[in-house]
């Protein structure tokens, strides 16, 4: 099952039969501060990032998979550097931070009482508890 429905099945069919989840790879969230989300990031924090990419694009590329992928620590043991170059490579074909930050998932967070993790980059770390 995706992300999607995982976090879904339980508000369509109860969580009697469920008793954790974990979301690992998942589709981001409605996070854009906005009228109707007002807990949300502010579009500025997405301007920020849509100026780096337009300043140099492949600069933010190699900043953000640094950081994703926690070379740091993990690098060169656990990520070498042709992962990095192939993750580099998808980012580079995509689009141009088109729906950054505009995404209309939301998850119905009243309807799950169960907790759920998002997990956010190979170290494992807690993005958002979902509970």
């Amino acid at each position: 099952m995706g992300t999607g429905e995982v976090t879904r099945y339980p508000g369509t069919y109860g969580s009697a039969g469920v008793s954790k989840a974990v979301l690992i790879g998942v589709m981001p969230p409605f996070v854009l501060q906005t009228d109707d989300n007002p807990k949300g990031v502010p579009g500025a924090v997405f301007d920020g990032i849509k100026q780096a990419i337009v300043d140099d694009r492949y600069a933010y590329f190699d900043d953000f998979f640094a950081n994703f992928y926690n070379t740091d620590v993990f690098a060169p043991e656990r990520i070498g550097d042709s992962a990095l170059r192939a993750s580099f490579q998808v980012a580079a074909g995509s689009s141009q931070a088109r729906a950054l930050g505009k995404s209309r998932f939301r998850c119905r967070r009243n309807a799950r009482d169960q907790p759920a993790a998002q997990l956010s980059n190979m170290r494992g770390d807690i993005h958002d508890r979902l509970d």
